[in-house]
Protein backbone atom coordinates (compact mmCIF):
# COMPACT_ATOMS: atom_id res chain seq x y z
CA UNK A 1 0.00 0.00 0.00
CA UNK A 2 0.89 3.16 -0.88
CA UNK A 3 2.77 5.02 2.65
CA UNK A 4 2.47 1.28 4.25
CA UNK A 5 0.28 2.00 5.56
CA UNK A 6 -3.02 -0.27 5.72
CA UNK A 7 -6.67 0.80 5.45
CA UNK A 8 -10.22 -1.15 6.31
CA UNK A 9 -13.48 -0.57 5.38
CA UNK A 10 -15.52 -1.77 7.65
CA UNK A 11 -19.25 -1.10 7.86
CA UNK A 12 -21.68 -1.87 10.74
CA UNK A 13 -25.54 -0.79 9.40
CA UNK A 14 -28.16 -0.82 12.37
CA UNK A 15 -32.01 0.57 11.62
CA UNK A 16 -33.59 1.62 15.00
CA UNK A 17 -36.76 3.29 15.15
CA UNK A 18 -35.89 5.97 17.46
CA UNK A 19 -39.46 5.43 19.62
CA UNK A 20 -38.60 1.93 21.19
CA UNK A 21 -36.74 0.03 23.86
CA UNK A 22 -34.25 -1.03 20.86
CA UNK A 23 -32.71 2.78 21.60
CA UNK A 24 -30.99 1.53 24.69
CA UNK A 25 -28.92 -0.93 22.93
CA UNK A 26 -28.28 1.16 19.71
CA UNK A 27 -26.58 3.30 22.25
CA UNK A 28 -24.79 -0.19 23.40
CA UNK A 29 -23.64 -0.73 20.36
CA UNK A 30 -22.71 2.21 19.34
CA UNK A 31 -20.29 2.88 22.23
CA UNK A 32 -18.72 -1.23 21.83
CA UNK A 33 -17.70 0.32 18.34
CA UNK A 34 -16.45 3.27 19.85
CA UNK A 35 -14.44 1.33 22.54
CA UNK A 36 -12.98 -1.04 19.31
CA UNK A 37 -11.57 2.01 17.78
CA UNK A 38 -14.48 2.77 14.82
CA UNK A 39 -16.37 5.97 14.30
CA UNK A 40 -19.62 5.83 13.79
CA UNK A 41 -22.18 8.28 11.77
CA UNK A 42 -25.64 8.37 12.52
CA UNK A 43 -28.23 9.11 9.68
CA UNK A 44 -31.61 10.17 10.85
CA UNK A 45 -33.03 10.56 7.63
CA UNK A 46 -33.07 8.61 4.42
CA UNK A 47 -32.71 10.14 1.13
CA UNK A 48 -36.45 10.81 -0.43
CA UNK A 49 -38.17 7.93 -2.64
CA UNK A 50 -37.84 10.20 -5.85
CA UNK A 51 -34.12 9.33 -6.03
CA UNK A 52 -35.21 5.75 -6.25
CA UNK A 53 -35.08 5.28 -10.32
CA UNK A 54 -31.12 6.67 -9.95
CA UNK A 55 -30.25 3.53 -7.94
CA UNK A 56 -28.72 0.57 -9.27
CA UNK A 57 -31.24 -2.15 -10.23
CA UNK A 58 -34.29 -0.28 -9.35
CA UNK A 59 -36.43 -2.13 -11.83
CA UNK A 60 -37.40 -5.62 -10.91
CA UNK A 61 -36.22 -6.89 -14.20
CA UNK A 62 -32.15 -5.61 -13.35
CA UNK A 63 -32.86 -7.24 -9.76
CA UNK A 64 -34.09 -10.51 -11.41
CA UNK A 65 -31.38 -10.36 -14.20
CA UNK A 66 -28.58 -9.40 -11.74
CA UNK A 67 -30.36 -12.39 -9.29
CA UNK A 68 -30.23 -14.74 -12.62
CA UNK A 69 -26.02 -13.98 -12.92
CA UNK A 70 -25.60 -14.92 -9.42
CA UNK A 71 -26.96 -18.31 -9.34
CA UNK A 72 -25.95 -18.96 -12.62
CA UNK A 73 -22.15 -18.18 -12.30
CA UNK A 74 -19.94 -21.21 -11.93
CA UNK A 75 -16.76 -22.23 -9.82
CA UNK A 76 -14.54 -20.15 -11.92
CA UNK A 77 -16.78 -17.14 -11.56
CA UNK A 78 -16.13 -17.06 -8.07
CA UNK A 79 -12.44 -16.21 -7.59
CA UNK A 80 -11.51 -18.78 -5.09
CA UNK A 81 -8.26 -18.49 -3.88
CA UNK A 82 -5.83 -21.29 -4.89
CA UNK A 83 -2.33 -21.62 -2.28
CA UNK A 84 0.63 -23.25 -3.00
CA UNK A 85 1.25 -24.40 -0.08
CA UNK A 86 -1.39 -25.92 2.52
CA UNK A 87 0.03 -26.07 5.63
CA UNK A 88 -2.86 -27.14 7.06
CA UNK A 89 -3.17 -30.12 4.72
CA UNK A 90 0.23 -31.09 5.91
CA UNK A 91 -1.06 -31.01 9.73
CA UNK A 92 -3.87 -33.36 8.76
CA UNK A 93 -1.68 -35.80 7.43
CA UNK A 94 0.31 -36.48 10.94
CA UNK A 95 -3.25 -36.86 12.78
CA UNK A 96 -4.33 -39.85 13.84
CA UNK A 97 -7.84 -41.12 15.03
CA UNK A 98 -7.89 -43.78 17.92
CA UNK A 99 -10.64 -45.17 20.45
CA UNK A 100 -10.26 -43.87 24.14
CA UNK A 101 -12.28 -42.33 27.30
CA UNK A 102 -12.86 -39.18 27.88
CA UNK A 103 -11.60 -39.54 31.51
CA UNK A 104 -8.15 -39.80 29.63
CA UNK A 105 -8.55 -36.31 28.39
CA UNK A 106 -9.20 -35.26 31.96
CA UNK A 107 -6.08 -36.67 33.43
CA UNK A 108 -8.83 -39.21 35.48
CA UNK A 109 -7.52 -42.26 33.66
CA UNK A 110 -7.35 -44.30 37.20
CA UNK A 111 -9.48 -43.05 39.43
CA UNK A 112 -12.49 -44.47 40.33
CA UNK A 113 -15.62 -42.92 41.81
CA UNK A 114 -17.32 -45.23 44.67
CA UNK A 115 -19.93 -44.86 47.27
CA UNK A 116 -20.18 -46.95 50.41
CA UNK A 117 -21.89 -46.65 54.07
CA UNK A 118 -19.96 -48.19 56.99
CA UNK A 119 -22.83 -48.11 59.38
CA UNK A 120 -25.07 -49.92 57.36
CA UNK A 121 -28.32 -49.56 59.48
CA UNK A 122 -26.87 -49.10 62.28
CA UNK A 123 -27.50 -45.73 64.16
CA UNK A 124 -24.43 -43.26 64.91
CA UNK A 125 -22.72 -44.18 68.37
CA UNK A 126 -23.71 -41.75 70.98
CA UNK A 127 -20.85 -39.92 73.01
CA UNK A 128 -20.88 -40.56 76.51
CA UNK A 129 -21.94 -37.65 77.48
CA UNK A 130 -19.26 -37.10 80.46
CA UNK A 131 -16.72 -36.68 77.19
CA UNK A 132 -18.36 -33.95 75.72
CA UNK A 133 -16.95 -30.57 75.98
CA UNK A 134 -18.60 -28.48 78.35
CA UNK A 135 -20.51 -25.87 75.78
CA UNK A 136 -22.03 -28.84 74.21
CA UNK A 137 -23.31 -30.97 77.43
CA UNK A 138 -25.77 -28.11 77.95
CA UNK A 139 -26.97 -28.60 74.67
CA UNK A 140 -27.81 -32.15 75.04
CA UNK A 141 -29.08 -32.38 78.40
Amino acid sequence: MAGGKEEYNAFFYSLVSTDTQEMYYSTKRQQFLIDQGYSFKVITSLPPPEEGPNLSFHTLDEQLDLLGKVLSAGDDMIGVEHLEEDSDGKALLKARRSAGLMSAFSGAGGMVYMEYNTGKGKGAKKKDPAKRHTLFKKRYT
